[in-house]
């Protein structure tokens, strides 16, 4: 860190660059132990367990002892993890949905009580799960999920980097088919998954907030004073069950029953009148390319004119416009559906 340094005291120098919380010490040596697993694999309630960051807090105490200097802390978070039981089986451990923004209050504090209280967080991977055969990453529900996590958690981190932007992913090897539960906000074919316009919402959103809620934000743009907003149903039925990994397309789609919708009502005042605003909606009727692809019946190797038709389903999200009338007031009256995500822009 020092011989960094002293090449160039702007360089940054952090670490440990590890990965997960746990709420064991099977990382506590050099080497996974697995025995350290069972009272983890047979809890009974996960989310009481003290899920806590690996080796980070190791990290920050060494460099203090040394006097050596951290600029940044960098970790994965992911909310679902699996643990060894007695019989050696792995035990697939689904955290509750607000296990992301905890995770990174945590990190706030342990930084705030360590010798580098002003250290960037920088999260090199994050998703709903670390599994590249997981079904959830196609859908809609993945799309809900990024938007509510994201929205809580950006003044908590200085980036948060999804995992990954494509399904071409090489670790455990190539997946089987269009649609195989691949990480990737596109798949391999470059059609755009759920999770792909869940991010084009969230880039759109301006850098001055008017209105957090729990169900979305307003913001405007410091530069041009245009005024967006993204707002997302993550259904009441799921209470604050997060989402857990999921082996088949087909056990995703139990979650579609989930319910219910949802109003979203808010008065925007002090707008140019006559501007207008863009509405998109994505949900389990537009933009849900997964459920087109089975709907064709899952093929494997698709046709030319089958890539074409779900390169169309991807990008057909609901748009509608709203025009703001002569008081310069926009009355923003929507249903969304279970799991849909809308974004709110003023059109060019």
């Amino acid at each position: 860190m020092r011989a960094i340094k002293a090449i160039d005291p702007e360089l940054k120098v952090g670490g440990p660059s590890t990965s997960v919380f746990v709420p064991d010490d099977r990382y506590k040596g050099e080497v996974e132990d697995r025995s350290a697993m069972l009272e983890t694999a047979a809890a009974t309630d996960v989310d009481a367990l003290d899920w806590r960051p690996v080796w980070l807090e190791d990290f920050l105490s060494w460099c203090a002892e040394r006097n050596l200097p951290v600029d940044f802390v960098s970790t994965h978070l992911y909310p679902t993890d699996y643990a060894y039981g007695a019989d050696g089986q792995a035990v697939q451990i689904t955290r509750y949905a607000d296990a992301t923004y905890d995770d990174l209050t945590l990190l706030r504090a342990l930084l705030r009580e360590s010798a580098y209280p002003d250290a960037e967080i920088h999260i090199t991977e994050w998703s709903t799960s670390p599994s590249s055969r997981d079904f959830i990453h196609d859908t809609v529900f993945a799309a809900t999920s990024i938007t509510r996590s994201y929205l809580q958690c950006a003044s908590l981190a200085d980036s948060i980097s999804y995992w990954t932007f494509t399904d071409v992913f090489e670790e455990g090897g190539a997946g089987i088919g269009p649609f195989h539960g691949g990480f990737g906000l596109v798949n391999e074919d470059g059609i755009h998954k759920p999770t792909f316009h869940a991010f084009t919402m969230l880039e759109r959103l301006g850098d001055r907030l008017l209105l957090a809620t729990p169900d979305g934000v307003v913001t405007r743009d410091s530069r041009t004073s245009a005024v967006s907003a993204v707002f997302f149903n993550y259904p009441d039925g799921m209470g604050l069950k997060g989402l857990s990994a999921r082996g088949t397309y087909e056990a995703t789609r139990e979650l579609a029953d989930v319910g219910p919708g949802r109003r979203i009502r808010h008065t925007i005042e002090g707008l140019e009148p006559g501007t207008t605003f863009l509405v998109e909606v994505l949900d389990w009727e537009h933009g849900n390319v997964a459920e087109a692809w089975h709907a064709l019946g899952g093929p494997l190797n698709l046709s030319p004119a089958q890539r074409d038709h779900l390169r169309g389903v991807a990008d057909a999200l609901h748009a509608s416009t709203l025009t703001v009338p002569g008081d310069g007031v926009l009355e923003l009256d929507v249903e969304l559906a279970p799991w849909a995500v809308l974004s709110l822009r003023q059109s060019a």
